[in-house]
């Protein structure tokens, strides 16, 4: 095929690096234990938050930064919400622990609930998440 009719890979693509795509390098990922990745805020102007991870086996997984118990952040939007046994999310409001690989609650007031987790793909080492409902107030432009 000739290179300049080539149809451009996803990652190039507007509709996936438009400005509704978050993303965070893997080495961040693997720097941190946990990459905080800003997204839209809600329909109730609250901030929101994906934290990117790795779980036990090495596969990323992105979950929306909201406890099951009481919708507060895992971390207080702090970047620190790996559990110190690198096997779990906790949230430091009341303890409960979080699975990596699932997102399930193991212990804790929220047990057998779990995070909401976050579509993304990676591209040349980078989590790309595609915000695909960005909130705007009714008096922004």
């Amino acid at each position: 095929m000739n290179p300049k009719h080539a149809k451009p890979d996803r990652a190039e693509s507007p509709s996936l690096l438009d400005h509704s795509t978050k993303s965070v390098p893997l080495s961040e990922v693997d720097r941190l234990g946990v990459a905080p990745v800003e997204l839209a805020i809600d329909a109730q102007g609250h901030r929101r938050q994906a934290l990117v991870v790795r779980d036990t086996l090495g596969v990323p997984r992105a979950y929306l930064n909201r406890c099951k118990h009481i919708p507060v952040p895992l971390d207080g939007f702090q970047g620190d919400a790996l559990h110190e046994d690198k096997r779990h999310l906790i949230c430091f409001t009341h303890g409960a622990l979080y699975r990596l690989h699932d997102g399930m609650c193991v212990a804790g007031p929220c047990v057998d609930e779990a995070l909401e987790s976050i579509p993304f793909v990676i591209r040349a080492g980078v989590v790309l998440i595609q915000d695909s409902a960005p909130y705007h107030r009714d008096d922004e432009p």
